[in-house]
This record gives structure tokens, C-alpha cells and sequence, in this order.
């Protein structure tokens, strides 16, 4: 409960706990920042069962949201002096609101309960308003995760105008891994270049989805959104309290490893003339053109591919704090084997990377 005007003294824990994370970062990892919703928190202290305690300090809701939403503010931009440019908000309220006890649990009517939704829309975006330019906002909505088991149920249909149409994120990480989310015509109603990442792999159950089916229900969702929009992920964590969820260890792992083999094999299909290739590039002065070079390469620094000036852009643009990307074109192998002239290679090459850049602009 509230025990007074809500503010920020100091650096938050959360910052420390970040930058922990941040040291563990390697070349195929990007630390991310996961607070609960400023929604969520303003639902913890104006629902009907916490409101006689918040009154004591807040006449009305609107001065208990800006005084949220400015402490927020202040948290991100600590986080982001941290160098933390991803963060997601971890959002109970909106299953709350689709589930059938939504009216009961917040003591509203019908349009009682649609002026709560532009609420917590509200509170939210005037939180990512106010965040650093260049930080990436996303949010989970989270039906619960406590040892197996949730807490709310109901399709998306009910909050998909306020939530999907006019909250202010980059991307939603929504849970479908079973029916109590209901179906993906809501779906419809997301943003332009907002992206959706489909909760299909259940964390509460151990048993080991089919691959087959999971990629049948994505093409499912592309019916209401664009495929290149579409990403894949678990549908919520493996623990959100001590003693986790009712799996072991290699369970979890095998969900994971699941998820990216049915993402690699749906990504072929949005671009089936590029193959995507994961792994570690090193760069350096020279071509290389002898397989003596190539074997060295492999060995001494586990290298999947070679080039020449990635290194030196991405050095310039870390010392100066500059976000980059390096989209890079295999030529050959190394060796006598290639099948291509330099010039055709070129020009595919060319016409390749144009397509990546393009698509990837939308995202930045």
C-alpha cells in the first residue's frame, strides 16, 4: 500500500541489477530491462482494494499518475546513463481487464471498464514519452506465471482498441499457448511497424509442442498481420518466483531450442532466396583466399566467416556512442569452390542487402 507521495530518491535498485546483466552481454547478446507496467503499478494502488489506502495521500487518480509516471521517467533515464536501450513492461492489468471477472475485480461497468483501459493506455505511453530517444520500449501482457499456474483468462477482442490500437510500444509479447488467449483476430488492430512476438511455447507445461503445428498457428496469426511483423518466443518465463515452474532444466532448454528452430525455418519462407546464417564473424586486415588461413581462423577464434572492415566501423561507432548495424554478404568459402563470379556476386550481393536494409528500417 501507499505510505506516501510517490517519488524517486536516489538511484533505483533495478539499475544495479541491470548493469550485472550489461557484463555478461557477448556478441550475441543484447541485455534487456524487464519493470513491471506503470500501469500495473497504478492498478496496485487505485483498484478497489488498495484505493482507501492511496486516498490518504491522492484526492483523485490523475495526480497518483503523473507522480508514477514522472518516477518512471526518472528510472529509465537512470537506465539508460546505464547504457540500457531495451526495456519491457511486464503488464498483468490488460489480462485482467479481458478476463470474464474484469468488471467485479475493478468495481466498474462496462464503459466503467473501457475508462480504466484508456487509463492504463495513458499512464503507459506518457511514461514512453517521456523515456531517452533511442530506447526501445516493448511490453508483455502476462496472464500470470506462478508455479505452473495463471491468473486470468480471456481473449484479446475486448482490449485490442485501446491496447493494440493506441498504446505507444514497439512490439507486444503476447501469450497464445493455449485458449484461454482466445484467437489472433485481434491481431488486426496492432499499429503500423508495431511487431507482435507470439507467446506459443507454453513455460507451465514441460510437454514439448509440435513443430509442425506451432508454425501452422503462425501462419494463422500472418492472416491478420504481416508475416515480417511476426516474431516467436516462450509465452511467458520459465520463473517468475522462487521455485519456478514445473519443469526441469533440460525441459526448458528443449523449449528453447524449439522456438529457434521454428523461427529459422519460418524465416526461409519470408525470404527464400537469402540464408541466414548465425554465428561469429571475425575481422581483420587482409582477403582471405587459403584454406591454411581459413583452418587458423576456425581454430583460434571459432570463426563461422571473415571480413575486412566491420571491425573499424563498429570500433568508431562504440567510441562515440553511435548505434549501428553491419550487414555483411558471404562471397565464397575461402577456397577454389566458389560457383560465382565476383561480378554477378556483386550485383545479388547488392540487391540482397538493399532488401534487408529496407525491411529492417521500419524496426529501427
Amino acid at each position: 500500500f501507499v505510505t506516501g507521495r510517490i517519488g524517486l530518491s536516489g538511484e533505483h535498485p533495478f539499475v544495479d541489477h541491470f548493469r550485472y546483466v550489461k557484463a555478461l552481454e557477448d556478441e550475441k547478446t543484447i541485455a534487456k530491462q524487464t519493470i513491471p507496467a506503470p500501469a500495473q503499478t497504478l492498478a496496485q494502488f487505485w483498484m478497489p482494494f488498495a484505493r482507501k489506502h492511496t486516498e490518504a495521500f491522492y484526492s483523485s487518480a490523475k495526480p497518483l499518475m503523473d507522480d508514477i509516471a514522472q518516477a518512471y521517467i526518472a528510472v529509465l533515464h537512470q537506465l539508460y546513463d546505464a547504457g540500457c536501450r531495451n526495456v519491457q513492461f511486464d503488464d498483468c492489468t490488460w489480462g485482467m481487464l479481458a478476463d470474464k471477472n474484469g468488471q467485479e475485480m475493478h468495481a466498474a461497468t462496462k464503459e466503467g471498464l473501457l475508462a480504466v483501459q484508456n487509463a492504463y493506455k495513458d499512464i503507459n505511453n506518457q511514461v514512453i514519452n517521456g523515456a531517452p530517444e533511442g530506447m526501445n520500449i516493448t511490453t508483455h501482457v502476462c496472464r500470470g506465471n506462478y508455479h505452473s499456474t495463471y491468473a486470468s483468462s480471456g481473449p484479446y477482442d475486448s482490449v485490442a482498441d485501446v491496447l493494440f490500437g493506441e498504446e505507444n510500444v514497439s512490439a507486444y509479447y503476447l501469450e497464445f499457448d493455449d485458449e484461454r488467449s482466445g484467437g489472433f483476430a485481434p491481431l488486426a488492430k496492432i499499429g503500423s511497424g508495431q511487431k507482435v512476438v507470439l507467446g506459443l511455447i507454453t513455460t507451465k507445461q514441460p510437454q514439448l509442442e509440435n513443430k509442425e503445428a506451432v508454425i501452422a498457428r503462425i501462419h494463422e496469426a500472418a492472416k491478420y498481420i504481416p508475416l515480417d511483423r511476426l516474431y516467436l518466443s516462450p509465452q511467458c518465463g520459465f520463473a517468475s518466483c522462487e521455485i519456478g515452474n514445473k519443469l526441469t532444466e533440460e525441459e526448458q532448454w528443449a523449449k528453447l531450442r524449439l522456438v529457434k528452430e521454428v523461427a529459422e525455418e519460418v524465416c526461409k519462407e519470408v525470404n527464400p532466396e537469402i540464408q541466414v546464417f548465425r554465428g561469429r564473424v571475425v575481422s581483420g586486415d587482409q582477403f582471405i583466399s587459403s584454406k591454411e588461413v581459413k583452418t587458423r581462423l576456425i581454430q583460434e577464434f571459432q570463426g563461422d566467416c571473415a571480413e575486412m572492415e566491420g571491425a573499424s566501423i563498429a570500433h568508431g561507432a562504440y567510441l562515440n556512442d553511435i548505434p549501428f548495424v553491419i550487414i555483411r554478404a558471404i562471397s565464397d568459402k575461402a577456397d577454389d569452390s566458389a560457383e560465382m563470379d565476383y561480378p554477378t556476386f556483386e550485383n545479388a550481393a547488392a540487391l540482397h542487402s538493399a532488401k534487408l536494409v529496407e525491411a529492417m528500417m521500419p524496426r529501427i
